[in-house]
């Protein structure tokens, strides 16, 4: 299964973001053979400015993604409010039904996306994590402490598409 997950880092250039998350994540043991990634480009939030991984070829790239209006609007999608009372009135009824696998499924995916429901996703505004950390799930997590100078002051988005 395919997903993307953009990370929010701090950078002199998007080349120079996309290269440091490669390497954060070439030592990750929990991408192997069968779970892998591929870096797709990255986002200047700032300028607005796409720019794409000229080593990666790859079909899954989601051009949404590509500027802040379509990122934000990909990110809000999956965390509206309406979405989060869904799955909360589906949480209930697995509840009832005792199907406690689906249960903890669900938990976690109201979990993921609880702060952005309620406040809304703007990357340009406040960075609000959805399935922070869960590189397998469609989400944004903050890893702007991967800034490696002072010079570091621009924001870029670096999606990634991971398999698993």
């Amino acid at each position: 299964m395919h997903n993307r997950h953009i990370f929010i880092m701090k950078s002199d250039t998007a080349e120079n973001a996309m290269t440091a998350l490669e390497h954060e994540f070439y030592n990750d043991e929990s991408l192997t053979c069968n779970n892998w990634f591929r870096v797709i480009g990255a986002l200047d939030i700032k300028n607005n400015k796409w720019t794409k991984n000229p080593d990666e070829e790859t079909d899954r790239d989601d051009e949404r993604l590509h500027t802040v209006e379509g990122m934000n609007k990909a990110l809000n999608d999956i965390s509206s409010k309406e979405r989060f009372a869904k799955l909360e009135q589906e949480l209930q009824e697995k509840v009832k039904k005792k199907q406690y696998f689906e249960v903890a499924d669900l938990a976690n995916q109201l979990d993921g996306i609880q702060g952005a429901s309620e406040k809304g996703v703007d990357i340009r505004k406040e960075i609000i994590e959805i399935n922070p950390y869960d590189k397998f799930t469609f989400g944004l997590s903050n890893y702007d402490f991967l800034a490696f100078n002072e010079e570091d002051t621009e924001l870029f988005a670096v999606v990634v598409d991971f398999h698993s």
